[in-house]
């Protein structure tokens, strides 16, 4: 038999086997279905589901690596999602201070006379920082009381 038209159905089932050079183009449903969401769900990448899987796929199916055994795709993926962690923390700190700042001085940048922050603010961040690592306290419960402390002190104050 050399085309479809003229084949005949011997069987129930059809059975396709997957190798290099399978007879079946499955490599978009087995990435888009199983192997990339299943690295995201491991993973715990959830949040980031959406741009991850864009990359694999491209990584897997579009580019001059299609093809390429999965466990090297992965080691790929892995490559780029770990080169974005020094980004992340640098965001992440970027923040923190900018937040300090604007706590501490009311405004993003660094005042001309820096020993003239608020002190209630310092003094509150100095309490919550002291009760969350000394006690190991919930998060929410010390942003909770920090902000009712600051409620009472600057309406004192």
């Amino acid at each position: 038999m050399t085309d479809l038209q003229h084949f005949v159905k011997n069987r129930e089932y059809l059975v396709c086997v997957d190798s290099d050079g399978c007879a079946m183009d499955t490599m978009d449903i087995k990435h888009f279905r199983c192997f990339g969401p299943c690295m995201v769900e491991e993973w715990g990448l959830e949040k980031w589901a959406q741009p991850i899987l864009a990359r694999w796929n491209e990584i897997n199916l579009y580019t001059m690596t299609r093809g390429v055994n999965r466990f090297k795709g992965l080691a790929m993926v892995q490559g780029i999602l770990f080169g974005l962690r020094p980004a992340v923390v640098a965001m992440i700190a970027s923040s923190g201070v900018s937040l300090l700042l604007l706590a501490f001085y009311g405004q993003n940048l660094l005042p001309a006379d820096p020993l003239r922050p608020d002190w209630v603010a310092v003094g509150l961040f100095a309490a919550a920082f002291f009760v969350l690592r000394r006690f190991k306290a919930d998060p929410i419960w010390v942003m909770a009381g920090a902000g009712a402390a600051g409620v009472l002190l600057y309406s004192v104050l």
